[in-house]
């Protein structure tokens, strides 16, 4: 157990973080917007069912820090804020979100989105806001989507994915209580 002035570590990771692209990265700003807020996803299930869920991390095995959407509401639900701002010259915004555990919205090379350490770059994201609900990171500019996977010990999850067209998601920030 860590004493009061000694600062946690995390874990070591394995394997290649993808790396945001903005060429303005290191010209953002701090946000103005303070609030946290939850990641609210809707989908369709693998019936075909629409159904909102929320985003959580995967923290028991060998995906630890792995994304999946809950089936419904959740006190899992991860809650995040943003801690970089870019305006791009065409007026969108790209924003970096950490989540309330100090970790980073993120999407690892191979498209499965993590949540990652601030030293390794975190991409930015556009969207989940004002009538935009399509989630696009700036290092493949592809949407967040839900994949329904099995994984080994665990069963079967909707985990979030960054890499394609196929099961784009609506995602909204919704705002999270103080």
């Amino acid at each position: 157990m860590a004493t009061s002035d000694e600062k946690p570590k995390l874990p070591a990771e394995s394997g290649q973080d993808a790396f945001g692209s903005t060429s303005a990265r290191d010209t953002g700003t701090a946000p103005r917007d303070t609030q946290w807020y939850f990641l609210k996803i809707t989908y369709n299930d693998n019936n075909g069912k629409l159904t909102t869920g929320y985003c959580i991390e995967n923290t028991t095995t060998y995906w630890n820090n792995y994304l999946m959407v809950s089936t419904g509401p959740t006190p899992l639900a991860l809650r995040f804020r943003k801690t970089k701002v870019i305006i791009n010259p065409n007026g969108q915004e790209w924003d970096q979100w950490q989540l309330g555990n100090g970790r980073y919205l993120s999407v690892r090379d191979t498209g499965w989105m993590k949540s990652q350490i601030e030293s390794v770059n975190p991409p930015l994201w556009n969207g989940g806001f004002k009538d935009n609900f399509t989630l696009m990171n700036d290092w493949n500019s592809q949407p967040v989507s839900a994949w329904y996977q099995s994984t080994p010990f665990e069963g079967y999850y909707y985990w979030l994915y960054a890499a394609t067209q196929t099961n784009a998601c609506k995602c909204e920030w919704e705002t999270a209580p103080a």
